[in-house]
């Protein structure tokens, strides 16, 4: 069933696009930084971020980001040595503003290289690593904890008997 719209949802509709721009930055384990931005080419934090970056999927803990491969930077970066401990940061800022007043979202480590073309190499990024995780394995929580024995318990360990306290 066709609906039309009211004067306001048009005029929403002329505005421009207000999707937010993402600055993305990886550092090699030499300290070279790739900078790419979403939005195309520009200047923030004294620094130049090359335009035609893209997020190509992103969560809480995992973002895959796509920059440009017109020097062959990125996939030098990813055929190279330096990715193993490469750091990767992302932003993300609103508006038109010169520079723009961008804010960080995330913070981890490239975790694999997804895809390398003669244009784009795809790296997927994660906050959190093999080898660099301190959050344990096993979350030991109710209902594995429901059968301990209870407070005076003794517990002969290498030779010496150690007694469960009760929780303070």
């Amino acid at each position: 069933m066709p609906r039309t719209l009211d004067n306001a949802a048009l005029a929403a509709l002329a505005d421009p696009v207000t999707a937010p721009g993402y600055l993305i930055a990886i550092t090699s384990t030499q300290g070279q930084v790739l900078r790419y931005s979403t939005r195309g080419t520009l200047a923030h934090d004294n620094q130049t971020w090359i335009g035609g970056g893209s997020i190509l999927r992103q969560s809480p803990t995992d973002w895959e980001v796509a920059m440009p491969n017109h020097d062959n930077a990125a996939s030098a970066l990813a055929l190279g040595s330096e990715l193993d401990h490469a750091t990767a940061s992302v932003w993300a800022y609103l508006g038109q503003a010169t520079p723009p007043q961008a804010i960080l979202l995330f913070e981890g480590y490239v975790n694999e290289v997804m895809r390398i073309t003669a244009a784009t190499v795809a790296f997927s990024l994660a906050a959190v690593t093999l080898g660099r995780s301190w959050l344990p394995d096993i979350l030991l929580a109710p209902p594995l904890l429901n059968h301990l024995p209870p407070p005076g318990t003794a517990i002969s360990w290498g030779g010496k008997t150690y007694y469960l306290e009760a929780n303070a």
